[in-house]
């Protein structure tokens, strides 16, 4: 008696039919568990599977020992038997705990402290049972009749070790109910396997009290019949709540009442506004414009990177764009399963179609592209055909009229001059281009003075500024504002910079300015003319645009001076910029390299051009 509350006596007189029935019992409980964990191999969740086979086998090997227990005579054997299923059973809580934490998506079974914290504690209890020879307070054995000849008496601190071994047990369960009742799935399941756990005890009441069982520890037999219903439930209910975790594409399982179980696969990127606390809570609270996409069976799911919101809005082709802060717009097809029926809830997935998207629209920019540019160059052909043909016709008749009579001779001849440098400024802006791109035109580095250049062509010019009726002047702050560049392609770019200014300003004046700075020889040509849409100006060096469209169609030109300009100006290793508004001017600045000042290069350059 007194030991009554510190001691449990665990009694091994049995009969032969029930030894063998116990030994049957143990022995049958270790099979099944080795076949669980083999089963438990499929799972797909990396860390659901270790937990699931570690329960499995520890189980097992916890009834394999009392086989051995039951089956060894010496006492020598049955103490290690009997340790060692000590041992095996406390490590079954272990992987217990580990299972239900990767199930319900927690990290504490990869936690630094909880690692340490649960290594300290079965260390300890470990040692204590190891070490139990010497201080005897864990059990102790002792001889005794009957089939297997043996008395345990468990003392004080195996009642302990069995207290924070239920204690650890519960927890686990804790966790799974938390997740059940979140993610709106039936617990029923789990709670008849919270009942198994009760089995053990039960029994060893009844062994304790009466000769239908005998008094021996039960919880081997109760842990296998557990772990079996563990494997059966996770296939039947546990598997619906984890089905997101084991997918690779990102993914989201929703109940039958709309609310979300768990997701993976990188969900959280794929869907603004989910994150692990939104488990539990109604999809359209968690991520409106996802609920909104599956609702309106949305096809493709896209997202944006744009901002930190997450509203969604259908664009007009029926794709639901969120915007998100990320590197680029992500697309992904949504592709719905359900779970044995409406009942049971869905699994949504979501397909990652960027690259396949990504390549379409190349293919169709591409598209788009090639044929905008034939109808460009179609539409160049056909201005370049007028431009020829017109000064053309104008030839022939007068030289027809010319022919016809002498008195009009001097007012026909201009007017046969200026037809004629109009064509041939059409075709000399052709060819250009040409050399241009195709390479065949080469410039020389040489010392160029932009004043000199800007001063000789405005005399050149002035003509025709003068029929205009504008000003055309040249500034400089009397230096000769020298660049490293070709001559004649520096003539090039600013005939046609000028030329277009004076053409394109009705009224006011054309100012051409010539100046260096540290590093650079600068020619700025401003107008006071109609300018464009600076919207617009990015069109201003593409010759087939600019030949089809806008300016060059209410002017006499091709329109292409300004891409033989760019291409120039390139080519030296220049650069051309361009400000304009329109009804209130344009100013284009072109950058050269800078050149050092020296007049004796300035002369020498001159005289080779002469």
């Amino acid at each position: 008696m007194e030991h009554i509350f510190a001691e449990h006596v665990l009694a091994l007189n049995a009969g032969p039919l029930l030894s063998v029935g116990y030994l049957s019992a143990f022995a049958l409980a270790a099979l099944v568990c080795v076949g669980a964990a083999w089963r438990a191999r499929s799972v797909p969740d990396p860390d659901t599977r270790h937990g699931l086979v570690a329960l499995f086998l520890t189980s097992g090997a916890w009834s394999t020992a009392y086989v051995g227990f039951l089956l060894v005579s010496s006492a020598a054997a049955k103490s290690f038997f009997y340790q060692a299923s000590l041992i095996v059973g406390f490590s079954a809580v272990w992987a217990w705990l580990w299972f239900c934490s990767a199930y319900t998506g927690r990290t504490l079974h990869r936690t630094g402290s909880a690692q340490r914290l649960a290594a300290v504690v079965f260390s300890t209890v470990v040692l204590l049972k190891l070490t139990n020879p010497l201080h005897g307070i864990y059990y102790s054995l002792e001889p005794s009749g009957g089939a297997f000849g043996l008395l345990v008496r468990h003392g004080i601190l195996y009642w302990v070790v069995m207290a924070v071994s239920y204690a650890l047990s519960g927890a686990g369960y804790l966790m799974l109910f938390e997740r059940f009742v979140k993610t709106d799935l039936r617990a029923g399941p789990l709670a008849l396997l919270t009942g198994l756990t009760a089995t053990p005890a039960i029994m060893n009441i009844v062994g304790h009290a009466s000769p239908v069982l005998r008094d021996i520890t039960h919880e081997p037999l109760g842990v296998a019949v557990f772990a079996v219903g563990v494997l059966i439930v996770y296939e039947t209910q546990f598997s619906k709540v984890r089905a997101a975790g084991d997918l690779s594409n990102p993914n989201l399982t929703i109940g039958p009442s709309g609310r979300i179980r768990d997701f993976g696969g990188g969900a959280a990127e794929a869907i603004p506004g989910l994150d692990e606390d939104m488990v539990g809570s109604p999809l359209r609270k968690a991520a409106p414009g996802f609920a909104k996409a599956l609702q309106d069976e949305t096809p493709v799911w896209t997202v944006t990177p744009e901002s930190e919101t997450s509203e969604a809005e259908a664009s007009e082709t029926g794709t639901l764009e969120t915007e998100t802060r990320g590197e680029s717009p992500r697309h992904y097809q949504i592709l719905e399963m359900g779970l044995g029926g409406a009942a049971e809830g869905q699994i949504i997935v979501l397909s990652d179609i960027t690259e396949q998207r990504n390549r379409e629209e190349a293919l169709r920019a591409a598209k788009e592209e090639a044929e905008e540019a034939a109808r460009l160059k179609s539409a160049m052909l056909a201005n370049m055909s007028h431009e020829i043909r017109t000064p053309l016709t104008s030839i022939i008749g007068f030289a027809e009229a010319i022919w016809e009579s002498d008195e009009a001779a001097s007012r026909f001849a201009r007017l046969i001059e200026k037809s004629g440098k109009r064509l041939l400024k059409t075709l000399d802006g052709v060819l250009n281009l040409s050399k241009l791109e195709a390479g065949q035109m080469e410039f020389d580095e040489e010392t160029v003075s932009l004043k000199e250049e800007a001063e000789t062509l405005a005399e050149e010019l002035l003509p025709q500024a003068e029929e205009a009726g504008i000003d055309c002047r040249v500034e400089a702050n009397g230096r000769p504002a020298c660049a490293r560049a070709d001559k004649r392609g520096v003539q090039i770019a600013l005939r046609n910079l000028m030329s277009n200014a004076i053409k394109y300003t009705e009224e006011g004046e054309v100012v051409v300015r010539a100046y260096q700075d540290e590093e650079t020889a600068v020619l700025e040509v401003e107008d006071t003319g109609i300018g464009m849409d600076p919207e617009r100006a990015e069109d201003l060096f593409d010759p087939f645009r600019q030949a089809s469209e806008g300016l060059s169609r209410e002017y006499e030109g091709t329109g292409v001076g300004l891409a033989v300009t760019k291409e120039a100006v390139d080519q030296m290793g220049g650069s051309i910029e361009v400000e304009t508004e329109k009804d209130e001017g344009t100013c284009f600045t072109v950058r050269f390299p800078r050149a050092e000042e020296a007049s004796g290069g300035i002369e020498s350059a001159g005289s080779q051009e002469n």
